[in-house]
This record gives C-alpha cells, sequence and structure tokens, in this order.
C-alpha cells in the first residue's frame, strides 16, 4: 500500500466525535513527518468540515447512507472502498463501540490485524510504534510495524 492514513470518522447526531477528530490530529501529525496524506471519511451530515478543517485533512470524504442502509456491513462496504482506492498504510479510527465494530470487519477483507487501544503513536526508522495499555492498564506494551494495519485509538496524548 502507498503512504498515507485514512480516518474514519465517527458522526453522531451531527457532530463528529471528539475521539474522531484526536485520531485525525494524530494522523495528521505523523503524516507531517512522512509527506504522507490524510483522508477523512464521515457518515451523514452534520458539522464534519467545519470540525474536520482545524486537524487537517488533505482530502473530506462525505458518505451519505439511506436509513434502509445503515448497517455494520455496508459501513465495513463503503470503507473497504476507500482503502481500495486510496490505499493507505494506516487506518485510524477511535475506540468506541463502533470502532471496535468497524475495524475487525474491516481488517478481516484485508487479512490485516487490528491494535486496539492505543494511546500514543510514534514513527521512527521507518516503523509506526503503537502504545498500548495491557493488564488492566498497569503496564504498557510498544508494537512495532511497517505493514499495513487497522489501528484504534483510545486517547492519544
Amino acid at each position: 500500500m502507498a503512504k498515507g492514513f485514512l480516518v474514519f470518522l465517527e458522526n453522531r447526531n451531527g457532530r463528529v466525535k471528539k475521539g474522531s477528530l484526536e485520531a485525525l490530529s494524530t494522523a495528521r501529525s505523523l503524516a507531517d513527518q512522512t509527506g504522507a496524506e490524510v483522508h477523512a471519511v464521515v457518515f451523514g451530515e452534520g458539522d464534519a468540515e467545519e470540525r474536520a478543517a482545524k486537524c487537517g485533512p488533505d482530502h473530506l470524504h462525505k458518505v451519505i447512507l439511506t436509513p434502509a442502509v445503515q448497517s455494520r456491513e455496508a459501513v465495513v462496504d463503503v470503507l473497504a472502498a476507500f482503502v481500495q482506492g486510496v490505499a493507505p498504510e494506516y487506518v485510524l479510527a477511535s475506540a468506541t463501540a463502533m470502532g471496535k465494530d468497524i475495524l475487525p470487519g474491516l481488517a478481516a477483507r484485508f487479512q490485516t490485524s487490528v491494535i486496539m487501544d492505543a494511546t500514543e503513536m510514534t514513527l521512527a526508522d521507518g516503523e509506526l510504534r503503537i502504545r498500548r495499555p495491557i493488564y488492566a492498564g498497569k503496564a504498557f506494551e510498544i508494537l512495532k510495524t511497517e505493514s499495513s494495519l487497522v489501528a484504534t485509538e483510545e486517547a492519544i496524548a
């Protein structure tokens, strides 16, 4: 896959959720270090353009699904199409119930992994290093990857 980031922006009642904006901000910061592009995908109407613009995506894609097709599978189908078209190296989303439901389905489509509850992401020596809690938050592990993956974020410090 080409270098770059795709961020799933969760929209509830017309407002992009704060955790999604944190994921977008993290993607922007990492992309600035590598010169990569950031694509953001939001489903539904609302304040996405205004709120997301502050976090600086290169491209904001707005998708409107009719109520009849608003399902987990429909969202995964649309995100999979974006992944194929944009070819990001990393896909980020907030670790909400929706994010934790959507991302495993997306990862299965591309036979890759999901890293849940990342609290810090850094780039070093061409690798993405992801810090996440283990043992009920009593310890942390740092995962390194050069390959494409799907990662969710809890709260990026």
